[in-house]
């Protein structure tokens, strides 16, 4: 039973990533990095959770990859996608 489950695990756990917030000065260069978010990408949904700041409200993103996520709640390149887990077979980046 457990292999059956660890395999289940295998094939259809979601891919996690991190949303980082890019910090930039006056001319344009990066000064700071800071984790602003998590996610789930699974092979055709993936979801983020972006935690309360003193300057914003929690935030649940839904789109059909992580990449549509940045590109729909990213500014001006302030917004990057970093995995944390290696991509899979049938599992798309």
């Amino acid at each position: 039973m457990k292999l059956a489950i660890r395999l289940l695990h295998s094939e259809h756990a979601p891919r996690r990533f991190s949303l980082i917030g890019v910090h930039r000065d006056q001319d344009g260069d990066v000064w700071d990095l800071e984790i602003v978010g998590w996610g789930l990408q699974w092979r055709d949904e993936a979801l983020a959770y972006l935690p309360p700041t003193p300057h914003s409200k929690t935030v649940y993103c839904q789109g059909s990859t992580a990449e549509t996520i940045v590109a729909r709640y990213g500014h001006e390149n302030d917004l990057l996608l970093a995995w944390i887990d290696p991509e899979t077979p049938g599992q798309r980046s």
